[in-house]
């Protein structure tokens, strides 16, 4: 379910088609749009905090839930054999959507 129309990544245009399908490590079915009108082809990540993670979302939602339950950074990285420097880089990039995906979260549960 998308909540937004997506757009290419290169040229903001609204003509794009699925191209090719790919699985992530979770399982998860995601695709390459091309773009009929500048020729671009993208993931559809690119431009999202998620472009370029090499972690599985649901792990990084374990860890980081770890640490917004009172946990001390250290106790995740001893647990879950992750540095610092990649817990603060997630924290970085994903911090700042923390209500918006809690709304998103509250309103999929609403409707199913």
């Amino acid at each position: 379910m998308s909540l937004t129309q997506r757009c290419c990544a290169e040229c903001n245009s609204a003509n794009i088609k699925p191209h090719t399908g790919y699985t992530v490590g979770s399982g998860e079915q995601r695709y390459i749009y091309h773009c009929q009108d500048c020729g671009s082809y993208f993931s559809e990540t690119k431009n999202t905090p998620l472009e370029d993670l090499k972690t599985p979302l649901s792990r990084i939602t374990l860890i980081l839930s770890a640490i917004n339950d009172g946990i001390r950074i250290n106790a995740p990285c001893r647990a879950f054999h992750v540095g610092k420097p990649s817990i603060k880089r997630w924290l970085d990039r994903l911090g700042g959507l923390k209500e918006t995906l809690l709304l998103y979260a509250l309103c999929h549960q609403f409707i199913q």
